[in-house]
């Protein structure tokens, strides 16, 4: 007997749900948001100078400044900024600056840093986003369309189920981003990765649950107690792998700066925020459906054929229910091993012989102001810079002053004297003003990726002894052991590739860390089960275990990565220039890691658990021999 109270109650929600939506359009539109490289800022150039006559303003001192000038941005409740030194001067870049007065009275104190300094403003202004104006919008468009796609893909896959993965995701996206907004964290690069990851994990997280309900469903069980018995066997899965991506947002929050603790404050936030949606709403919606009543004899919208999972245990087997059964993911172990080596070989010899193609983050470079007396635009500016022929691989431009009438190029390297005398005329043929022209070196971007590569380190060596402890030594291994190969594919691929290397691609490298470590927890998590049911140690039982672990968790995987590089190939198709490089990263770190998910980090604990296997089975036959020896 069909109920209505639970379904009127299930379409209520789902209005609330579309009340959800608006309020994340409003959020996304409201621009004060969003970060420097987005939306731009405010920017202020100050020269250092001594407080007490005879002494010098060495590289130490200019340092010293910065970081002092960074503490004091961080108190003024700016997360993210940016600062470069040309010369003696510092040039700070600052993201949704409201009170421009407090915040000229907060920087310009006197510093003590090493020796006491002043700092002389000798200029402040507005400055737009990098290439243009359309950056913002692109992004913006990017997003809605790259989530279109993703909800349409789990409506169609998952039917009812795929319904209630989108109310779930998009309540915790809007849920997150107020959260984001009262913590005063700037929509960055750094924390748009942070949200794919979370949109990534809230949709994957259902499909454990969806999975587990529907192997009930083959085992022949009703709507109700599949429903009961799937929720129960996938929390633990849901929670091991959230718990061990927030100890890494955790450490990150300790050891980051900059865009990165914006980045970990986002992946934290979105992280218990996807966790509490789905123990709160995800099973309250799934069971307001089950105890309906309406789809206890409507399997198919549950994508399930029960008679598969009956038949094997008619036979006496335990079933194997998915489409890839017949596969043996072992069977080609020792091949797959064998390139992924080579792959590391070759990659070690790009590495000695490109290096990395470091951007301006972590680099010397040049920097261009051009005073045009008049609105200018990107494309102007790049066209200007194309008639130049500067044999320039790429260059970022910013506008600002009050009418956009102020055009600032950046870009590697620095010019000889002849090329900054060939810049000048030109510019001042074409818009009547000599530009300014200066050399800056990377203040803040150097430190943010230390900082993070500390983080990502300390988070592997602590994952790596959580894991061995929750679970086994060998799974410990051969997550760490997967996991460095992926961020060493990525970075490899970048070097071969020629793509910079900036603050973004850090992001996108912490990113892939977290998704591989969530994603190999969850598949180690269902071969340890299965471990428990599949008694006797021998290597044909082993086998049997990863295969089976394989088989149920391969279409979750599969399915979680095309969610992520559909919304990663739609930036890099119709987002802004600068989102490129860092969707470029994340496409090839998340198919990498679906990679070694499947045929690395498996087949390596298959095979140190064979070996262990090994030699407990010659440990035994020679006991007895050692015996008969002594008698």
């Amino acid at each position: 007997m069909v109920k209505r109270g639970p379904i009127i109650v299930f379409f209520l929600l789902a209005l609330l749900f579309v009340s959800d939506i608006a309020l994340i359009a409003k959020k996304v539109t409201d621009n004060h948001l969003f970060g420097l490289e987005l939306q731009g800022g405010y920017e202020i150039l100050y020269e250092v100078k001594p407080v007490n006559k005879g002494e010098k303003i060495t590289k130490d001192v200019l340092k010293g400044t910065v970081n002092t000038l960074e503490k004091r941005v961080r108190v003024l409740g700016i997360n993210d900024y940016s600062m470069q030194l040309e010369g003696n001067r510092i040039r700070v870049l600052l993201a949704n600056v409201t009170n421009r007065t407090e915040v000229m009275a907060g920087l310009s104190k006197q510093l003590e840093s090493p020796v006491p300094v002043k700092l002389e403003e000798i200029y402040s202004t507005s400055v737009g986003a990098q290439y243009g104006d359309k950056s913002l919008s692109k992004t913006i468009f990017a997003a809605i369309v790259g989530l279109g796609l993703v909800t349409l893909f789990l409506l169609i896959v998952y039917r009812f189920q795929g319904l209630i993965a989108v109310m779930t995701y998009v309540t915790s996206l809007s849920i997150t981003l107020f959260i984001v907004d009262w913590l005063n964290v700037d929509v960055t690069i750094p924390v748009i990765a942070a949200l794919i990851l979370g949109v990534g994990i809230a949709v994957d997280a259902n499909k454990i649950t969806f999975e587990r309900v529907k192997e009930e469903l083959q085992l022949g069980k009703n709507i109700r107690l599949a429903f009961k018995e799937g929720s129960i066997r996938s929390i633990m899965a849901i929670i091991n792998a959230n718990l061990v991506v927030f100890l890494v947002g955790i450490v990150l929050l300790i050891c980051g700066t900059g865009s990165i603790k914006g980045f970990s404050l986002a992946l934290l936030t979105i992280i218990l925020t996807n966790f509490l949606i789905i123990i709160l709403l995800s099973r309250v919606l799934m069971g307001l459906l089950v105890r309906s009543g309406f789809f206890d004899e409507r399997h198919h919208f549950y994508a399930v054929k029960k008679e598969e999972g009956l038949q094997q245990l008619h036979e006496g087997q335990l079933p194997v229910l998915a489409k890839f059964k017949h596969i043996d993911a072992l069977k080609y172990r020792r091949p797959l091993l064998m390139l992924s080596t080579l792959v590391v070989f070759i990659g070690f010899i790009i590495l000695l012989v490109f290096k990395m193609n470091n951007g301006i983050d972590f680099s010397t470079g040049t920097r261009i102001e051009v005073l045009a007396g008049k609105e200018i635009t990107a494309n102007e500016m790049i066209h200007e810079m194309e008639i130049l022929n500067l044999d320039i691989e790429r260059h970022d431009v910013v506008l600002s002053g009050a009418e956009n009438e102020i055009g600032v190029v950046l870009f590697q390297g620095k010019l000889e004297q002849q090329k900054i005398d060939d810049i000048k005329k030109h510019f001042n043929e074409v818009y009547g003003t000599e530009p300014n022209v200066s050399t800056f070196s990377p203040a803040l971007g150097t430190k943010v990726a230390e900082k993070a590569v500390i983080g990502l380190i300390i988070s592997i060596i602590g994952i790596g002894l959580y894991v061995a402890t929750r679970y086994k030594l060998y799974i410990a291994m051969a997550i760490v052991t997967s996991l460095l190969y992926e961020l060493f594919f990525v970075v490899a691929f970048f070097s071969a590739t020629r793509l910079e290397i900036n603050i973004p691609f850090i992001a996108a490298l912490l990113t892939i860390a977290c998704y591989s470590l969530y994603n190999k927890v969850v598949i180690f998590d269902r071969i340890r089960e299965n471990s428990r049911e599949i008694k006797g140690n021998s290597f044909e039982n082993l086998k049997l275990i990863v295969n089976r672990s394989l088989h149920s968790t391969i279409i979750r995987s599969l399915t979680t990565v095309l969610i992520v590089v559909t919304i990663m190939v739609v930036f890099i198709a119709a987002g802004s220039p600068t989102t490129i490089n860092f969707s470029i990263a994340l496409l090839i770190g998340f198919i990498c890691v679906w990679y070694t998910s499947l045929f690395i980090a498996p087949q390596l604990w298959f095979i140190w658990k064979g070996k262990q296997l090994n030699n407990t089975i010659k440990t035994r036959l020679n006991k007895p021999l050692q015996r008969e020896t002594h008698s």
